[in-house]
């Protein structure tokens, strides 16, 4: 399959998820939305397979790893602010304080995922 017509199909496949997971949703219907969903993944997982062009390149993996990293940078350092702004007015905003713990403990989740899975990646990189 040619890199154009693969991304005609992919554009379909985002339409036609993005119109079942809203009119479902506002219907008050979860299921079907995510059956959609792995229906699309699947199908987009396919669809990849069947292309012959190259679609990523070690450049372009280089640049979306640098790209995550400075994503998961900011929100990181965002959330720690956030967290010792909203712990701070917790005297005079005490609803702010389980927002705040959830974005504290959102924030460590994030830093221990970050480093398991760099250790993993790191270790499979010596093999």
């Amino acid at each position: 399959m040619e890199y154009g017509k693969f991304q005609f199909y992919k554009i379909l496949l985002v339409i036609a998820l993005g119109l079942i997971v809203a009119s479902f949703v506002t219907a008050g219907n979860y299921v079907i939305p995510l059956l959609a969903a792995a229906i699309a993944f699947v199908a987009m997982y396919f669809l990849r397979r069947k292309v012959k062009a190259v679609i990523s390149d070690e450049r372009i993996e280089r640049i979306a790893g640098k790209a995550a990293y400075m994503t998961y940078s900011i929100v990181a350092v965002g959330f720690a602010l956030a967290t010792i702004i909203l712990m701070a007015l917790r005297n005079d905003y005490p609803a702010y304080v389980p927002i705040a713990y959830t974005l504290a403990y959102t924030t460590c989740g994030m830093i221990f995922l970050y480093a398991v899975l760099f250790k993993y990646y790191d270790w499979r990189a010596e093999k």
